[in-house]
């Protein structure tokens, strides 16, 4: 059978029983192409093409699988949703159970991997996407209203590069879906410079995007994680006064907006944390800082804490303080960020237990302190080389300490209490006392 349709497709079809083969010609141009036994071929040129008509197509004629393939189709536009990929070279192949079209334009190259069963999910995979002229809110709005609206279907996406408004945000994939409210992103997978995304303890890492009200609330649960954590807080804009081997968080958290509208002031929820090889350098002028390098100052015992009890501190920590291990819970409310779960710092056989919470002003700004640490120690490894004398004399085998008489073995671990009051900015330390440790 041949047949025409204007100058939009033409072609000879042959059809039998449980197969088919011939031709299509799109567009007007001549065209070199031949009937080639079991496939149907497309070949030629078109102005304009939507995307769905891939989504809907069946390539099956009375549950016969038919053997289609685009040898090479050009497209001027391309429509996926409400946007435009312009100058596309289209082909296709077959893998598996897969009708796999491979897509190369100026703003992405990859392929679509339609599956021939009906179970399986659409894949797209790509080796690059460039998305450089969403450059407003309202574009970005515009452009995720019509996905949420248009998705019908479950979609596995990979790329092996983002780039967004002409910057490279790594390779990302997950597994798009929704439902009535909502948008998914589960499997969520990425790696953004020297950060990553990755699954948390519970084996999940997903973004949902649902409608609250008149507006939209992003939630995440994932891990966010660095093997080089000096370099990762740099790439955000923060230069560090600490030093870390690797750092890793799972995070519980949501805000009242669109993923890229986030306010980090308006982010709740629990934050875990994992750091191995932290050390916090000792700085004398915290002005300069923002709150993240106060925040992490408080944790450094060197300073305030040695002038409370007369522990030398620095002399095992010399150049600041340093950690083996930072494990704990942080819960981020729109009041405080509470110790959940108590963030203890391990070094070597020391211990300190942090708990409490920091204020924050009506302006969610962090501000006052109420802070409690636990330090569990082997005392001579922090008394100073001159003397014993902290407070008092040598005497019959008792040692003086902040006011306690200390009989037994300095080598043992015993116990002290600190709280941390006043304000971020102007921290106050105070020593509450001594107490019998629990630990071996």
């Amino acid at each position: 059978m041949k047949f025409s349709y204007g100058d939009l497709l033409r072609g000879k079809l042959h059809f039998y029983e449980k197969n088919i083969e011939g031709f299509l010609i799109a567009g007007k141009e001549k065209q070199s192409i031949s009937v080639e036994s079991g496939i149907v071929s497309l070949i030629g040129n078109l102005e304009k093409l939507d995307y769905a008509l891939f989504n809907n197509l069946d390539p099956r004629l009375n549950d016969s699988p038919i053997n289609f393939q685009v040898k090479r189709l050009t497209v001027e536009e391309l429509n996926f949703s409400n946007y435009i990929f312009k100058d596309n070279l289209i082909t296709s192949s077959y893998k598996d159970d897969l009708f796999e079209l491979h897509i190369l334009n100026n703003e992405l190259g990859g392929k679509i991997s339609i599956p021939l069963l009906e179970e399986d999910t659409i894949a797209i995979d790509l080796n690059f996407i460039n998305i450089n002229n969403i450059d407003n809110d309202y574009g970005s709005r515009s452009a995720f209203l019509n996905l949420y609206n248009e998705l019908s279907f479950e979609m596995i996406f990979r790329t092996e590069s983002l780039v967004y408004n002409s910057r490279d945000y790594g390779s990302w994939s997950f597994t798009l879906t929704r439902d009535d409210k909502s948008l998914i992103l589960d499997n969520l997978m990425g790696v953004y410079g020297k950060w990553g995304l990755t699954y948390n303890a519970n084996e999940v890492s997903r973004l949902i995007i649902s409608r609250e009200g008149l507006g939209w609330k992003t939630s995440l649960d994932s891990r966010t994680y660095s093997g080089s954590p000096e370099k990762a807080f740099k790439q955000v804009g923060i230069e560090p006064n600490f030093e870390m081997d690797t750092f890793s968080m799972d995070v519980s958290v949501n805000w009242s907006s669109l993923p890229w509208e986030v306010d980090y002031g308006n982010i709740i929820g629990d934050v875990a944390l994992n750091i191995k090889g932290l050390v916090i350098k000792n700085r004398e002028e915290l002005q300069a800082q923002n709150n993240l390098l106060r925040i992490v100052n408080i944790f450094n015992i060197t300073d305030s804490f040695e002038k409370i009890t007369n522990l030398d501190f620095r002399k095992l920590y010399k150049t600041g303080f340093s950690a083996d291990s930072v494990n704990g819970v942080i819960n981020i409310s729109r009041n405080d960020l509470n110790i959940k779960s108590p963030l203890v710092f391990k070094s070597g056989s020391s211990e300190f237990s942090w708990k409490g919470n920091i204020l924050r002003d009506e302006k969610v700004l962090l501000k006052e302190l109420n802070l409690e640490v636990v330090m569990t120690l082997p005392l001579r490894d922090y008394l100073p080389a001159y003397a014993f004398l902290l407070g008092g004399p040598i005497t019959a085998g008792i040692v003086y300490i902040a006011g306690k008489a200390f009989e037994r073995n300095l080598d043992q671990l015993s116990s002290g209490s600190w709280s941390i009051t006043g304000t971020l900015e102007e921290p106050v330390t105070s020593f509450n006392g001594w107490f019998e440790s629990t630990r071996e």
